[in-house]
C-alpha cells in the first residue's frame, strides 16, 4: 500500500468561506476510485509541548490540517495525482495555506523495515 499525506498550515487570516470552498473541492477527488480511506482532520495538539525530551513544539511550528489516503499501488497514486479533479483543491491551497507539505510513501509493517530502506 502507498500513503499520500498533505499537511497544511493555514494562513492566520484564512477565511472560513475559503476553507469551506477548499473542502468542497476535495469531495470529487476524495471519490477517486484509486483512493481508499480518504481522511481529513484538524490538528488538536498545537500548544507548547512540555516533555522529558529536549525539543519543544511551538504553535507556529505545527500543522493545522491533514489529508490522508491510501493506494493499492504506485500506478493508482500516479493516476490520482494526475487526475484533473486534483487541480481545483490544489489551486486553493495558495489562498488558504501559509505552507503545506506533501508526503508519499510505501507503507510497510515495522517488522518489514530495515535501516537499509532509509539509506
Amino acid at each position: 500500500m502507498f500513503r499520500h499525506i498533505v499537511l497544511i498550515k493555514l494562513k492566520p487570516d484564512a477565511q472560513e468561506s475559503d476553507i469551506s470552498t477548499f473542502l468542497s473541492k476535495l469531495k470529487p477527488i476524495s471519490e477517486d476510485p484509486n483512493a481508499h480511506n480518504y481522511l481529513l482532520g484538524k490538528n488538536f495538539y498545537t500548544s507548547l509541548v512540555e516533555s522529558d525530551n529536549t525539543s519543544t513544539l511551538q504553535a507556529s511550528d505545527s500543522w493545522d490540517m491533514v489529508i490522508s489516503c491510501q493506494f493499492k499501488d504506485a500506478e493508482g497514486l500516479k493516476a490520482y495525482m494526475d487526475s484533473p479533479e486534483h487541480a481545483p483543491p490544489g489551486a486553493l491551497l495558495s489562498v488558504i495555506a501559509e505552507n503545506f507539505l506533501i508526503l508519499q510513501y510505501e507503507e510497510l509493517l515495522l517488522s518489514q523495515q530495515t535501516a537499509k530502506n532509509f539509506i
